[in-house]
């Protein structure tokens, strides 16, 4: 994994820069790593607890996959779920018997192969499937710009901090990032986390995620 490239604009991931102890559980596990053969799939479709963005990178084989925005939830059959809420329908085979309301969805799909991300707002509901034949394993990562730390007050502190840290390893000549140089970004830095904080409390509270 250590010759997997990133995209860019992982760089700047901010979540890893929030001072919330749910945020900073979920995105120090970055990435999470996905393997399985053709026609497997982790889940059906889902919307995940977590309202990260997320990013998925297609490291070998290829994910077929379906998206849908929220306020389509109603036309997917939701059956609820542990933590995440779960839906009868099929973006990827459609049974309009067993689920009449999905005719009425609207939503895309397609296929992510090796060497391809995917960005994905973190409250679409959505569902991926492998599909060579071979091995095939994508990496997910938790991502979120600054109005995922930051509520309303001026995000000056953790741009100076973040940025001064993020750029250790950038050029502006750089379209990827490698996952070494993603992690040694990224370290948990307890010192920024801590005098974000204390920037939350003052300015009026810290912007918290949905879990």
């Amino acid at each position: 994994m250590a010759d997997v490239n990133l995209p860019m604009f992982l760089s700047s991931n901010r979540l890893h820069f929030s001072p919330d102890p749910g945020i900073q559980s979920e995105v120090q596990k970055n990435p999470f790593i996905f393997l399985g053969p053709r026609n497997s799939m982790s889940y059906p479709l889902h919307q995940n607890f977590f309202t990260g963005d997320v990013v998925m990178v297609m490291v070998l084989g290829s994910k077929s996959f379906s998206l849908f925005h929220p306020n389509e939830g109603s036309n997917l059959h939701p059956l609820g779920g542990l933590g995440s809420v779960i839906y009868a329908a099929d973006g990827l085979q459609p049974d309009l018997w067993a689920t009449p309301k999905l005719r009425h969805a609207r939503g895309w799909k397609g296929v992510l192969k090796a060497g391809e991300a995917l960005y994905l707002p973190g409250n679409y509901v959505h569902q991926f499937q492998n599909e060579d034949l071979g091995p095939n394993i994508g990496l997910k990562f938790w991502a979120g710009g600054k109005a995922y730390v930051c509520p309303d007050w001026d995000c000056a502190l953790v741009d100076g901090k973040a940025d001064g840290f993020v750029s250790k390893k950038r050029n502006d000549d750089d379209v990827t990032l490698s996952i070494a140089d993603y992690r040694e970004i990224h370290q948990y830095d307890s010192e920024i986390i801590e005098e974000v904080r204390v920037r939350c409390s003052e300015g009026g509270g810290c912007k918290t995620l949905d879990r």
